[in-house]
C-alpha cells in the first residue's frame, strides 16, 4: 500500500489520516484532506459491501480506518492473520480492487475546498457562539454564586430567628408551668380554706348541742354530748370514702361536714333531692364508722 513521503494537509498541519491514505493509495497522489473523519462509518459502509471480511480486516488495519488512527504495519498484519508469503502481492491486489469497486463512492466522501470553506466558517461562528456562551456562563455563574450567598445569609437568619422563637416558647412554658402551679397552689389553699370554715362550723355545732344538753339534761351529758360533736366535727367526708355521685348530691343540698350529716334521717335526706342509691350508700359508710343516721 503506497505512503506519502510528505505530511502536510490544507490546514498546514504536519499530519496524515487514515482519509488521506486511503485517498493517496487510490488516486496514485498525495491528497491534502482525504476523508475527513467523521465519515468513518460511511467509509467502513463502501468497504464491507466490495470486499471479503479479510479483505476488509487487511485494508482497515493497514490504514488504520479507525477512532484512534492508528494504522499497522504489513509484517504485523500478515502475522496476526498467519499469512507468510505472498501478503505484499494480496495487499496490491486489495487496493486494485477498491480501485475498481469503490473508488467513485469514496471519492465522492472527499469534501471539496467550497465544502471546507463553508465548515471552517460553522467552526468559527460556532467557536464565537461558544465564546459568547462562555460569558453567558460567566454572568450565570457569578449570579448563582450571588444567590448562593443570599442564601446563605437567609438561612443564617432564619435559624438566628428560630433561636429566639425557641427562646420565647421555652419561656411561655415556663410562665405556663409557673401559672398551673400557682393556680394548682390558689385551689388547694381555697379547699383548706373550706375545710377550715367546715370545721369551724362544726365545732359551733358541736358547742350549741353541748350547750343544749347541759341546759336539759346536766353536766354529765354536756361532756358526752361535746365529745360526740367533737368527733363528729373532726370526721370529714373523705373518711367515709363515699363516692364521687355521693358527695355531688351532699353538696347539691348543701351539706358540707358529717355533724350536719348525722342530724338528718333518710327521708329528710330523699327531701333534698338524695336517691334511695345515695342514700343507702351514705348509711353503709357511717355504719362503718359506727355511726348512723337520725331514725
Amino acid at each position: 500500500m503506497a505512503e506519502m513521503r510528505e505530511k502536510v494537509n490544507l490546514f498546514g498541519v504536519d499530519s496524515e489520516t487514515w482519509g488521506q491514505r486511503l485517498m493517496n493509495a487510490i488516486d496514485g497522489h498525495k491528497h491534502p484532506v482525504g476523508i475527513l473523519g467523521y465519515r468513518i462509518n460511511d467509509v467502513l459502509e463502501i468497504l464491507r459491501k466490495k470486499l471479503s471480511n479479510e479483505e476488509f480486516e487487511i485494508t482497515v488495519r493497514c490504514f488504520g480506518i479507525n477512532s484512534g488512527n492508528q494504522k499497522e504495519t504489513q509484517k504485523a498484519v500478515a502475522a496476526s492473520l498467519g499469512i507468510n508469503k505472498g501478503f505484499n502481492a494480496k495487499c496490491h491486489k486489495i487496493v486494485e480492487k477498491i480501485k475498481r469497486h469503490c473508488k467513485s463512492e469514496l471519492t465522492a466522501l472527499v469534501p471539496t475546498l467550497d465544502e471546507i470553506s463553508n465548515e471552517i466558517e460553522a467552526l468559527r461562528k460556532e467557536n464565537e457562539n461558544l465564546r459568547k456562551g462562555d460569558k453567558e456562563t460567566a454572568k450565570l455563574q457569578h449570579s448563582l454564586e450571588k444567590c448562593q450567598a443570599e442564601a446563605k445569609r437567609l438561612k443564617q437568619y432564619a435559624s438566628y430567628q428560630k433561636s429566639k422563637i425557641d427562646k420565647v416558647e421555652a419561656e411561655n412554658r415556663l410562665l405556663v408551668k409557673q401559672r398551673n402551679a400557682a393556680r394548682d397552689a390558689a385551689r388547694e389553699a381555697s379547699q383548706r380554706e373550706v375545710h377550715a370554715i367546715t370545721r369551724a362550723n362544726a365545732v359551733k355545732n358541736a358547742f350549741d348541742e353541748a350547750l343544749n344538753a347541759y341546759t336539759e339534761a346536766g353536766t354529765e351529758a354536756a361532756k358526752l354530748a361535746l365529745s360526740n360533736a367533737m368527733t363528729n366535727a373532726e370526721l370529714a367526708f373523705k373518711d367515709l370514702r363515699l363516692s364521687k355521685e355521693a358527695l355531688d348530691a351532699l353538696s347539691r343540698a348543701k351539706i358540707s361536714d358529717v355533724g350536719t350529716l348525722l342530724k338528718m334521717t333518710p327521708h329528710t335526706l330523699r327531701g333534698l333531692g338524695v336517691s334511695i342509691d345515695i342514700v343507702n350508700e351514705i348509711r353503709e359508710k357511717l355504719k362503718d364508722k359506727g355511726l348512723a343516721l337520725r331514725a
